[in-house]
Protein backbone atom coordinates (compact mmCIF):
# COMPACT_ATOMS: atom_id res chain seq x y z
CA UNK A 1 0.00 0.00 0.00
CA UNK A 2 1.70 3.09 -1.40
CA UNK A 3 1.38 6.22 0.94
CA UNK A 4 2.31 9.45 -0.76
CA UNK A 5 1.90 11.55 2.66
CA UNK A 6 4.87 13.30 3.24
CA UNK A 7 7.50 11.73 6.71
CA UNK A 8 10.32 13.84 7.64
CA UNK A 9 11.32 11.95 10.60
CA UNK A 10 14.14 10.16 8.94
CA UNK A 11 15.64 13.59 7.28
CA UNK A 12 14.84 14.85 10.85
CA UNK A 13 16.63 12.09 12.56
CA UNK A 14 19.44 12.69 10.01
CA UNK A 15 19.92 16.50 10.61
CA UNK A 16 19.40 15.85 14.80
CA UNK A 17 22.57 13.25 14.50
CA UNK A 18 24.49 16.36 12.81
CA UNK A 19 23.24 18.47 14.92
CA UNK A 20 23.82 16.43 18.23
CA UNK A 21 27.68 15.37 17.35
CA UNK A 22 28.39 19.16 16.59
CA UNK A 23 27.39 20.18 19.71
CA UNK A 24 29.46 17.84 21.81
CA UNK A 25 32.56 17.97 19.49
CA UNK A 26 32.47 21.77 20.46
CA UNK A 27 30.98 21.57 23.91
CA UNK A 28 33.47 18.50 25.03
CA UNK A 29 36.16 19.82 22.71
CA UNK A 30 38.15 20.52 26.12
CA UNK A 31 37.83 17.46 27.89
CA UNK A 32 38.95 15.52 24.64
CA UNK A 33 42.40 15.15 26.37
CA UNK A 34 40.96 12.90 28.76
CA UNK A 35 37.79 11.32 26.94
CA UNK A 36 38.55 8.54 24.68
CA UNK A 37 36.94 7.47 21.31
CA UNK A 38 34.79 4.99 22.65
CA UNK A 39 33.82 6.81 25.41
CA UNK A 40 32.81 9.96 23.19
CA UNK A 41 31.34 7.89 20.71
CA UNK A 42 29.04 6.10 23.12
CA UNK A 43 28.04 10.20 24.10
CA UNK A 44 27.27 10.86 20.80
CA UNK A 45 25.02 7.69 20.15
CA UNK A 46 23.53 8.25 23.37
CA UNK A 47 22.54 11.79 22.05
CA UNK A 48 21.10 10.56 18.93
CA UNK A 49 18.98 7.87 20.62
CA UNK A 50 17.30 10.58 23.24
CA UNK A 51 16.67 12.52 19.80
CA UNK A 52 14.83 10.30 17.60
CA UNK A 53 12.93 9.45 21.13
CA UNK A 54 12.11 12.97 21.37
CA UNK A 55 11.25 12.93 17.57
CA UNK A 56 9.16 9.95 17.94
CA UNK A 57 7.31 11.60 20.77
CA UNK A 58 6.65 13.94 18.46
CA UNK A 59 5.13 12.20 15.68
CA UNK A 60 1.22 11.60 15.74
CA UNK A 61 0.52 7.74 15.63
CA UNK A 62 -0.39 6.54 11.87
CA UNK A 63 -3.80 4.78 12.50
CA UNK A 64 -4.29 3.05 8.99
CA UNK A 65 -5.13 -0.18 9.44
CA UNK A 66 -6.91 0.13 12.60
CA UNK A 67 -10.95 -1.55 12.07
CA UNK A 68 -13.19 0.72 13.98
CA UNK A 69 -17.03 0.09 14.58
CA UNK A 70 -19.74 2.75 14.40
CA UNK A 71 -21.71 5.30 12.39
CA UNK A 72 -19.16 8.34 12.06
CA UNK A 73 -21.10 10.13 9.43
CA UNK A 74 -23.40 12.22 12.03
CA UNK A 75 -24.97 14.27 9.54
CA UNK A 76 -22.34 15.73 7.21
CA UNK A 77 -23.74 16.08 3.44
CA UNK A 78 -23.57 12.45 1.41
CA UNK A 79 -22.60 12.36 -2.18
CA UNK A 80 -23.99 9.28 -3.70
CA UNK A 81 -26.19 6.62 -3.15
CA UNK A 82 -26.98 6.96 0.74
CA UNK A 83 -27.48 3.11 0.55
CA UNK A 84 -24.50 2.29 -1.13
CA UNK A 85 -22.69 -0.93 0.57
CA UNK A 86 -19.40 0.98 1.23
CA UNK A 87 -19.06 4.90 3.04
CA UNK A 88 -16.00 6.59 2.69
CA UNK A 89 -15.66 9.20 5.07
CA UNK A 90 -13.04 11.98 4.77
CA UNK A 91 -11.87 14.21 7.40
CA UNK A 92 -10.26 17.26 5.89
CA UNK A 93 -9.20 20.23 5.96
CA UNK A 94 -9.62 22.96 2.54
CA UNK A 95 -6.40 24.96 2.87
CA UNK A 96 -4.86 21.51 3.37
CA UNK A 97 -2.28 20.91 0.28
CA UNK A 98 -2.23 17.83 1.15
CA UNK A 99 -5.96 17.36 1.10
CA UNK A 100 -5.95 19.66 -2.13
CA UNK A 101 -3.64 17.23 -3.79
CA UNK A 102 -6.08 14.25 -2.79
CA UNK A 103 -8.96 16.26 -4.51
CA UNK A 104 -6.81 16.60 -7.79
CA UNK A 105 -5.34 13.45 -8.31
CA UNK A 106 -7.12 10.54 -6.27
CA UNK A 107 -11.03 11.60 -5.69
CA UNK A 108 -12.13 11.41 -9.13
CA UNK A 109 -11.24 8.51 -10.11
CA UNK A 110 -12.69 6.94 -6.93
CA UNK A 111 -16.09 9.01 -8.10
CA UNK A 112 -16.36 7.75 -11.54
CA UNK A 113 -15.37 3.96 -10.35
CA UNK A 114 -17.23 3.59 -6.95
CA UNK A 115 -19.80 6.59 -6.57
CA UNK A 116 -21.22 7.32 -9.99
CA UNK A 117 -22.30 3.41 -10.33
CA UNK A 118 -23.61 3.28 -6.64
CA UNK A 119 -20.98 0.73 -4.95
CA UNK A 120 -20.02 3.40 -2.66
CA UNK A 121 -21.28 6.83 -0.57
CA UNK A 122 -18.83 9.93 0.34
CA UNK A 123 -19.21 12.08 3.15
CA UNK A 124 -16.49 14.64 3.99
CA UNK A 125 -16.26 15.90 7.49
CA UNK A 126 -14.43 19.11 8.87
CA UNK A 127 -10.81 19.25 10.31
CA UNK A 128 -10.01 22.51 10.41
CA UNK A 129 -6.34 22.97 11.37
CA UNK A 130 -6.49 26.51 12.37
CA UNK A 131 -3.01 27.06 14.24
CA UNK A 132 -1.63 26.50 10.03
CA UNK A 133 -4.54 26.96 8.03
CA UNK A 134 -6.17 30.35 9.10
CA UNK A 135 -8.74 29.90 6.31
CA UNK A 136 -9.65 26.32 7.00
CA UNK A 137 -12.11 26.80 9.62
CA UNK A 138 -13.74 30.12 7.34
CA UNK A 139 -14.18 27.80 4.70
CA UNK A 140 -16.16 24.99 6.45
CA UNK A 141 -18.26 27.14 7.88
CA UNK A 142 -18.74 28.64 4.06
CA UNK A 143 -19.65 25.53 2.78
CA UNK A 144 -22.00 24.53 5.75
CA UNK A 145 -23.89 27.66 4.99
CA UNK A 146 -24.12 26.21 1.52
CA UNK A 147 -25.94 22.90 3.13
CA UNK A 148 -28.00 25.30 4.84
CA UNK A 149 -29.67 26.31 1.96
CA UNK A 150 -29.27 23.82 -0.97
CA UNK A 151 -28.42 21.13 1.16
CA UNK A 152 -26.11 17.94 -0.46
CA UNK A 153 -26.11 19.12 -3.82
CA UNK A 154 -25.02 22.74 -3.16
CA UNK A 155 -22.65 21.78 -0.33
CA UNK A 156 -20.60 19.81 -2.45
CA UNK A 157 -20.90 22.12 -5.73
CA UNK A 158 -19.32 24.51 -3.04
CA UNK A 159 -16.76 21.96 -2.02
CA UNK A 160 -15.50 21.52 -5.43
CA UNK A 161 -15.44 25.30 -6.21
CA UNK A 162 -13.32 25.84 -3.36
CA UNK A 163 -10.75 23.38 -4.23
CA UNK A 164 -11.34 24.45 -8.33
CA UNK A 165 -10.40 27.93 -6.80
CA UNK A 166 -7.62 27.00 -4.51
CA UNK A 167 -5.73 25.61 -7.70
CA UNK A 168 -5.50 29.53 -8.99
CA UNK A 169 -5.84 31.94 -6.60
CA UNK A 170 -5.59 32.87 -2.48
CA UNK A 171 -7.69 31.27 -0.20
CA UNK A 172 -10.11 34.97 1.11
CA UNK A 173 -13.43 35.61 2.45
CA UNK A 174 -14.23 37.15 -0.96
CA UNK A 175 -13.03 34.09 -3.01
CA UNK A 176 -15.57 31.65 -0.24
CA UNK A 177 -18.39 33.76 -1.18
CA UNK A 178 -17.66 34.14 -5.01
CA UNK A 179 -17.60 29.84 -4.46
CA UNK A 180 -20.80 30.27 -2.84
CA UNK A 181 -22.18 32.49 -5.67
CA UNK A 182 -21.48 30.10 -8.49
CA UNK A 183 -23.06 27.25 -6.20
CA UNK A 184 -25.76 29.05 -6.65
CA UNK A 185 -26.11 30.17 -3.04
CA UNK A 186 -28.13 32.96 -1.68
CA UNK A 187 -25.28 35.43 -0.66
CA UNK A 188 -27.74 37.97 1.30
CA UNK A 189 -28.34 34.24 3.38
CA UNK A 190 -24.98 33.30 2.97
CA UNK A 191 -23.62 36.17 4.51
CA UNK A 192 -25.94 36.35 7.42
CA UNK A 193 -24.91 32.63 8.08
CA UNK A 194 -20.86 33.40 8.01
CA UNK A 195 -21.45 36.45 10.10
CA UNK A 196 -23.11 34.57 12.92
CA UNK A 197 -21.41 31.63 12.93
CA UNK A 198 -23.90 29.63 12.60
CA UNK A 199 -22.49 25.99 12.25
CA UNK A 200 -19.32 26.07 15.32
CA UNK A 201 -20.98 23.45 17.13
CA UNK A 202 -21.15 21.62 13.75
CA UNK A 203 -17.75 21.82 12.77
CA UNK A 204 -16.67 21.27 16.20
CA UNK A 205 -18.48 17.93 16.45
CA UNK A 206 -16.86 16.80 13.31
CA UNK A 207 -13.23 18.14 14.87
CA UNK A 208 -13.60 16.07 18.39
CA UNK A 209 -15.30 12.60 16.45
CA UNK A 210 -11.62 13.09 14.33
CA UNK A 211 -9.65 13.29 17.78
CA UNK A 212 -11.87 10.49 19.23
CA UNK A 213 -10.59 8.22 16.69
CA UNK A 214 -7.10 9.54 16.84
CA UNK A 215 -6.64 11.27 13.30
CA UNK A 216 -4.36 14.23 14.34
CA UNK A 217 -3.76 15.34 10.90
CA UNK A 218 -5.85 15.56 7.14
CA UNK A 219 -6.87 14.25 5.36
CA UNK A 220 -8.00 11.16 7.60
CA UNK A 221 -10.07 8.32 6.19
CA UNK A 222 -12.77 5.61 7.19
CA UNK A 223 -13.75 3.38 4.42
CA UNK A 224 -16.44 1.10 5.97
CA UNK A 225 -14.31 1.43 9.51
CA UNK A 226 -10.74 1.06 8.12
CA UNK A 227 -8.98 3.82 9.05
CA UNK A 228 -6.70 5.22 6.58
CA UNK A 229 -4.72 7.90 8.00
CA UNK A 230 -2.98 10.50 5.01
CA UNK A 231 -3.11 10.90 1.33
CA UNK A 232 -2.37 6.73 -0.56
CA UNK A 233 -2.36 6.27 -4.56
CA UNK A 234 -5.64 5.17 -6.18
CA UNK A 235 -4.63 1.38 -6.00
CA UNK A 236 -4.40 1.85 -2.22
CA UNK A 237 -7.91 3.24 -1.96
CA UNK A 238 -9.33 0.66 -4.63
CA UNK A 239 -7.61 -2.19 -2.58
CA UNK A 240 -9.60 -1.24 0.27
CA UNK A 241 -12.93 -0.92 -0.81
CA UNK A 242 -12.92 -3.59 -3.26
CA UNK A 243 -12.40 -6.13 0.26
CA UNK A 244 -15.32 -3.90 1.22
CA UNK A 245 -17.58 -4.72 -1.37
CA UNK A 246 -16.66 -8.80 -1.78
CA UNK A 247 -17.70 -8.95 1.89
Amino acid sequence: MKKLSNKFLPISILIGSVLISGALVFFGYEYSNQMTTDVFNARVEEGIKAFITKQQAAQPEDKTGTVVTGDFTDDDAVLGDSGAKVTMIEFSDYQCPVCQRFHEEVFGALKTKYIDTGKMNFVYRDLPLTSIHPMAYPAALATECAKDQGGDEMFFAMHENIFASALTEEMTAESLRKSAGKAGANLTEFDSCVATDKFKDEIAKDAQDAADLGFRGTPGFLINGYMMDGMYSVEAYEQVIDAALAK
